[in-house]
Order: C-alpha cells, then sequence, then structure tokens
C-alpha cells in the first residue's frame, strides 16, 4: 500500500475509501441502508468545503464576545443575559453585505436584514422559531481562512438553544457542521465541559487519535478577585487556572488557554482613547490610600472628589471612564498600570491587549487549526464514513455467525437422517438438507469476502489517518515541549509536515531535489532521529515518530 505523504495523496485516499464503501456495502441486504449513509456524507464536497471553527460552551460564558474579539468587530449580539439565540455563522466579505445579515428560514428561504433588527432573533424573539440558521460578514482576516460560527449555550434554560447547540456540535443541523471547536469556559471546569468536548471527539475524531481539534478558551477570567494589587499577578494566576484545567480535560482538548474578549474589544475601540488617559493618570498619581479605594468598587470608584486626596480625576472622569469600559476591566486595568508603573496610556493599552490574549490566541488558532485546517477536515470525513464501516462490519460478523450456526444444523440434522426407515424419504430429505448446505457455504463465502474488502480498505484508511494524525500529535508535542535547541525543534516540525508535506519538504529540500540527494537527507535525519529516540531518551517519544516518517520516506523513495 502507498502511504500518503502530502495533504492531497491524504485526501484522495479518504476520498477513495468513501467512494468505495457505498458499492462494497450494497453488495449484501445486511449493509444496503449503510451505503445510503456513506453517499449522504457527500465527502468530496465535504472535503473541499472551507474550514469551520465553531465557537461553544455554556450560557452567559462569553462565547460571542470572543467571537467579535477575534474578528475584530462587534458583529455577535452579546448581553448579561442568554443572548444567542440561533446558530450564527461569520463569513468573509469586504463589500456591502458587512452592514446586513442575512437569514435562512426554516423553509428554506432567504432574507437581508439590517443589522438594527438583529433584536428580534435574540433571546426567544419573534423570529428565532422560524430560522435555520443567520449568516453575518465581515472582511476580518481570519474569516478569509475558516468559517467561525457562534451557536446557543449549553445548559441553556430553553431546551431548543440547548438542542440547537448539540444539533450543530453532532453534525446534525442543517446549518452545517463543526471541523474544530473553541470550547469557551468559566474559570472553573464542569463535569458536563468534560460530556460534551468528549462527545464532539467521539463524532469527529478516531479511536485513539490526537486531540487536534477542540480548544478550551477560559474566559471572564478577568472577574476574579487577584488579591491586592501590589501582588497580584492576574497573568500567573489565571496561567495557574488553566494549567489545572487542562490536566482535568487534556483527553478532550488539545491546549486550555485564557482569553479575554472584554479587555481585546475595550483596547481596540478607539473610541476609549479619553479613559485610558484617565486611568493612566489615576494609576502614576494617586496615593495608595485612594488608589486601594479607588480599586474596591465601581461605587467606591465613582465616589465624590471630596472622598479623595490631590491626583485622583474628577468625579466626572471617573463616571465617564466607567460609561466606556466595563468594571472589571477599569479594575484591572488599574491595578496593572500601578503595579507595573505604567505612565501613559499608551503603554497600559499595550498592556491590556497582552493581557487578553487575544493575539495568542489568534497564533495558537493558526498554529493547532489553520494551517493543519485540511488534514484535520480529511480526519474529521475519515471519521464519519468510519462509523458505517464499522457498524457494517459488525452486522457482518454476526450474519457470519449465523449461518455457521444454520449450517451446525444442517450437519445435525443429516445424522439424524440415518435413522430415517423410509429410503425415498430419507434421500429426498438428504437432497433438501445438501441444497441448503451449498447456499449457507456460498453465503458465508460472500460475507467473508465482503469483510475481507472491508477490512482492506479500512486498513489502507487507517494506515494513513495514523501516519498523518502521528504528525498532528508531535506537532502538538512540539509546541508544548522545553528543552529542544531551535535547530532540533525546527527539523523536527519540518519532518512532521510544518513546511509542507511532501517528502521533498519534509526533508527541507527544493521539489527537483535529485533522488540521490533525497535518499542521502534521509538517512541522515533518520540516523539523527535514532540517536534520539533510545529508551531513556528525553524526548523519546517525540523521535521516535521522527524516525518513523523518516523510514516510511525511505521505503517511499526506494519504491
Amino acid at each position: 500500500m502507498r502511504l500518503a505523504f502530502t495533504l492531497d495523496d491524504y485526501q484522495r485516499a479518504v476520498e477513495s475509501f468513501a467512494r468505495r464503501l457505498p458499492d462494497l456495502l450494497a453488495r449484501t441486504s445486511e449493509t444496503a441502508d449503510l451505503a445510503v449513509d456513506v453517499e449522504r456524507l457527500a465527502i468530496a464536497e465535504t472535503l473541499r468545503a472551507r474550514f469551520t471553527v465553531a465557537v461553544v460552551g455554556q450560557m452567559r460564558a462569553g462565547k460571542s464576545t470572543l467571537l467579535n474579539a477575534l474578528i475584530g468587530r462587534d458583529l455577535a449580539p452579546t448581553g448579561i443575559t442568554e443572548t444567542t439565540a440561533t446558530v450564527n455563522w461569520f463569513r468573509w466579505d469586504p463589500g456591502e453585505r458587512t452592514q446586513a445579515f442575512r437569514v435562512h428560514w426554516a423553509d428554506g428561504s432567504e432574507a437581508d436584514f439590517p443589522l438594527a433588527a438583529i433584536a428580534d432573533w435574540l433571546h426567544a424573539g419573534a423570529h428565532t422559531a422560524t430560522t435555520r440558521w443567520l449568516d453575518f460578514f465581515s472582511s476580518s482576516a481570519f474569516l478569509q481562512t475558516a468559517f467561525l460560527v457562534d451557536t446557543p449555550g449549553t445548559r441553556s434554560t430553553l431546551d431548543r438553544h440547548e438542542q440547537a447547540a448539540h444539533s450543530f456540535v453532532e453534525g446534525e443541523a442543517a446549518s452545517g457542521r463543526a471541523d474544530a471547536i473553541l470550547y469557551v469556559v468559566n474559570p472553573v471546569a464542569r463535569e458536563s465541559d468534560r460530556d460534551l468536548l468528549a462527545q464532539f471527539g467521539d463524532l469527529t475524531r478516531m479511536a485513539g487519535a490526537s486531540v487536534h481539534n477542540s480548544i478550551a478558551v477560559v474566559q471572564k477570567w478577568e472577574h476574579l478577585d487577584q488579591g491586592p494589587w501590589q501582588s497580584a499577578d492576574p497573568e500567573a494566576e489565571i496561567a495557574r487556572k488553566c494549567a489545572h484545567m487542562f490536566e482535568q480535560l487534556r483527553t478532550q482538548v488539545a491546549a486550555v488557554v485564557p482569553a479575554s474578549g472584554m479587555l481585546a474589544r475595550c483596547a481596540a475601540d478607539p473610541a476609549n482613547g479619553p479613559a485610558w488617559e484617565v486611568l493612566a493618570r489615576m494609576a502614576a498619581q494617586c496615593d495608595d490610600d485612594d488608589f486601594e479605594v479607588l480599586t474596591d468598587s465601581e461605587d467606591l470608584f465613582c465616589e465624590a472628589d471630596e472622598v479623595f486626596a490631590g491626583g485622583v480625576p474628577s468625579q466626572l472622569e471617573r463616571q465617564a471612564v466607567v460609561r466606556q469600559i466595563p468594571w472589571p476591566a477599569v479594575r484591572l486595568s488599574l491595578r496593572e498600570a500601578r503595579r507595573r508603573r505604567l505612565g501613559d496610556a499608551a503603554a497600559l493599552l499595550g498592556r491590556v491587549r497582552a493581557l487578553s490574549g487575544i493575539d495568542a490566541l489568534a497564533q495558537l488558532l493558526g498554529e493547532r487549526f489553520l494551517k493543519q485546517a485540511a488534514l484535520i477536515k480529511a480526519n474529521t470525513v475519515l471519521r464519519r464514513a468510519w462509523l458505517p464501516c464499522q457498524v457494517a462490519l459488525a452486522r457482518l460478523g454476526a450474519t457470519d455467525q449465523h449461518l455457521r450456526d444454520e449450517l451446525g444444523h444442517c450437519q445435525a440434522l443429516r445424522q439424524r437422517l440415518a435413522a430415517v426407515a423410509d429410503a425415498p424419504l430419507r434421500g429426498e430429505l438428504d437432497v433438501f438438507v445438501s441444497a441448503r448446505e451449498l447456499e449457507l457455504r456460498a453465503a458465508v463465502q460472500r460475507v467473508r469476502e465482503l469483510r475481507a474488502d472491508l477490512d482492506q480498505v479500512r486498513e489502507e484508511a487507517l494506515r494513513n489517518h495514523e501516519a498523518l494524525d502521528g504528525d498532528l500529535r508531535t506537532i502538538g508535542l512540539l509546541l508544548e515541549t522545553p528543552g529542544l535547541s531551535p535547530a532540533e525543534r525546527g527539523m523536527a516540525l519540518q519532518v512532521c509536515g510544518r513546511q509542507g508535506h511532501a517528502i521533498a519538504s519534509r526533508l527541507g529540500l527544493p521539489a527537483d531535489a535529485p533522488m540521490a540527494v533525497l535518499v542521502e537527507t534521509a538517512e541522515e535525519r533518520l540516523a539523527w532521529a535514532q540517536a534520539r529516540s533510545g529508551r531513556g531518551a528525553r524526548h523519546g517519544p517525540i523521535f521516535a515518530h521522527i524516525a518513523e516518517r523518516l523510514g516510511q520516506m525511505l521505503e517511499a523513495l526506494e519504491a
């Protein structure tokens, strides 16, 4: 079997697997219905569709705020109550459509409305029950590469919101299905978080595959009480919480990272410029006693001027600040400006943007999702085609056992025929039993041939999946593992296909490199990886996969 190295080869292998399945499954009545299921998957179209990232999580976790921060525009409706009531798609468009949203009605028709009309689709609005999904449009660079989807919250008080979220995650929604998810959580994970993540993984990843298409994002951490401002380090505290949560969710997500959509949107809004000036001046000029009062609560922050000594901006200025920037962001920004001695608005604004984690999250999505989008999508498609194949093999196994039981009954009946005294009757029964045995043996042969053919196509698909999934898993380890030199990390990432999946690219060579150079380089890299993958080696599992891939490359080159 020719092993796939490039994404094109892998996509062709997955497509071949899914294309051959219906013909195989249609060969017997026991599996004919599964052939229809595979054809409905529309494998070729799905493989070439735009990569889709769904933002999922419990109600009021801040999903819509995070999505707005990622696309850099307040399109997704937000609020302090359960706002998102429909599955909302965010698509790239640089034109006039950015001023409207499109409704896909339950009857199959469509209509465009101005953004100001969105209220009728919020909460349990007038049109939510008759809407399949909404489309919003933005010129965001992120949306040029992937669709984003905002889903209703899980643990919703409204059954249809809960059902809409689960239907999309499970791939049953009329609007489509997700290739990857951002699972938005509050700073404490719940058992239901693990359940839904596991459900998504079961439907989109092969058994035992790397958790390459799920990332958990801890939102609203800016609301946490960080303790005394002099000693509080919000970055260190939320990093500790994320590490703890990753231990709880590591079998369901590739990473747990902090992000604050609120901080990101506050920092990005140019109208907030005067507010940052006030906060920077306040942090630099007021005395410690006043600062403790100002950062205690929003009410105290807005107290009358006579309560404070000199250096505190006026009450009118402070009230204007909290009208523009939510109190949790004001409190955190003030404390960071004071603790880090950020004396001007520009420095404070830069620090708030960094604290929001939105740029780090966008980079992580690029590394974990977008650079591997075609591979993740092919894995998801393979998993969906794999399920009916597994069901078919189970049914055929049961059929084979049933047929063999029937053959056993025939053999037992033949033994009993010897006791029949009536010779003509015994002869007729013997002919009947013999004919039935022939039918059963032929049926057993057909079932076993079909099982063998299904096993063959399944094994081909599985070997290709395991090889490329190993690349994904190892890339994740390489991005997380300390102690590797930049040269080691770079070469290992290259072998895993980070700079391209063709063999020449994996070896760091031009596409037209001579065969002798390809073989020599692969042999040198193999010796390098084997020396680092021995028993007790510090990064043994990483370099064991690297060595295996290089060995496969040599086999392919020699073939």
